[in-house]
């Protein structure tokens, strides 16, 4: 699956000369038309006319090649099979608040998952809260504490961007391995559900904030086969040994979902038989962690660079109540064997900001984000989940790019 020897991603030269050429690659290639709306609704014995498709830019090609790589990383996402652990537990004089084991949701649900954590921290009669960790989770979740009152410390071994969380691909995609079907109860889906509505509004106030921390993007999806109806639109199917996942948006968010078009031909020029198109919410992760960081301080926030080996030491700290957002580290931490880490491996490439869409192509397993600090590319395999290797394949992100290569290849000649 992976090549025998792991080449090391501190040479910088392992990106020259395996670049694969574009040919055309200046050229911009058309799209005809752009879905809007569904079919028009008849009312009252009348038909009211639905908005017309409208024409939108061509799209411009993707530069793929090795020599363009500028970073390339990998990183563990902290499934918990049973959901994430949002609870109080009260341990000698301290109150703690777990919120961690998010998957593959931790950016998506972090405002809702925060104000989760500090109702909790309300019913601990707090004013001081100590979170533990400054990722996705804990960075946001400070400053949603900070909103409702409370005085915040930050504790943390690493910052943005020495964290798991800011390797993440930076997509809207609450449900995505958040729990398993067998433990997705009512009551579950009712918090998730709370959790999602709160952290899309959240996001979408975001819009216009200089730098540009979240946008909105087309995404084109594309199969070789007929799509399956009513297949999830945002994630692909598990992998042998991984459990079954709810369609948690399609049933209980569907009216946050974007309008999605199946495409014929005429309609895309992508060299694949079967395409989707959508809107996706995009983070900017880098704008966004800093944005946070910055409000945190503003706001008098303090943070405390400190590695926690025991649960024990979290009674040497001030506070009496803590919010602990450790992420996939509460494994070793806490001794939570629950956890199950799910690998994930992107590149980055030089920005393109000509480019404001994204391609998900499950039966090649890559995916690209085109973020503002680099045009992102995924790639999974089968063997991600339960692994807990930490480790970048430079032969696998050469698969991806030269795949991606191809495609913009073949879009110039249909174009």
């Amino acid at each position: 699956m992976h090549a025998e020897r792991d080449e090391s991603i501190e040479r910088r030269n392992f990106l020259k000369g395996s670049g694969v050429a574009i040919a055309a690659a200046a050229s911009i290639v058309p799209l005809s038309v752009r879905a809007v709306a569904p079919d028009p609704i008849p009312v009252d014995g009348d038909t009211v006319p639905g908005p017309k498709m409208r024409q939108r830019s061509p799209l411009a090609p993707i530069r793929a090649s090795m020599d363009r790589v500028i970073f390339l990383e990998s990183c563990l996402r902290p499934f918990r099979p049973q959901g994430p652990r949002i609870e109080l537990e009260k341990v000698g004089t301290k109150s703690i608040i777990h919120n961690y084991g998010h998957g593959g949701s931790g950016w998506s649900l972090s405002w809702g998952s925060g104000r989760q954590a500090t109702r909790l921290a309300k019913q601990a009669g707090a004013r001081q809260i100590a979170v533990i960790g400054a990722g996705a989770i804990g960075l946001t979740t400070a400053v949603v504490a900070q909103r409702a009152g409370f005085k915040v410390r930050i504790y943390t071994k690493d910052m943005i961007p020495n964290v798991r969380s800011a390797r993440a691909t930076g997509v809207w995609s609450p449900s995505a391995r958040i729990v398993a079907l067998e433990h997705a109860t009512p009551a579950f889906r009712k918090l998730w559900e709370e959790m999602a509505r709160y952290s899309y509004a959240q996001y979408n106030a975001l819009l216009g904030v200089p730098g540009n921390p979240v946008e909105w993007i087309d995404t084109y999806k594309m199969s070789d086969t007929p799509f399956a109806k009513g297949a999830s639109l945002y994630t692909h199917a598990p992998y042998p040994n991984e459990p079954e996942y709810p369609h948690l948006e399609e049933e209980h968010t569907p009216d946050l979902m974007s309008a999605m078009q199946e495409l014929t031909k005429e309609q895309h020029p992508f060299p694949v038989d079967y395409v989707r198109r959508m809107n996706t919410m995009m983070f900017n992760i880098p704008a966004h962690a800093q944005g946070l960081l910055q409000d945190f301080l503003a706001r008098g926030g303090e943070v405390v660079i400190r590695e926690f080996e025991s649960p024990k030491e979290f009674q040497e700290l001030p506070e009496k109540t803590i919010i602990h957002s450790t992420g996939y580290a509460a494994k070793a931490l806490l001794g939570d064997n629950s956890m199950v880490p799910v690998r994930g491996q992107t590149a980055k490439m030089i920005p393109q900001p000509e480019v404001d869409y994204a391609i998900s192509y499950d039966s090649q397993n890559f995916y690209t984000v085109p973020r503002r600090d680099g045009m992102i590319v995924q790639e999974w395999s089968p063997g991600d989940y339960g692994n807990e290797k930490e480790v970048a394949y430079i032969e696998s992100t050469r698969a991806s790019v030269d795949k991606l290569a191809k495609m913009m290849a073949a879009m110039s000649g249909k174009s």
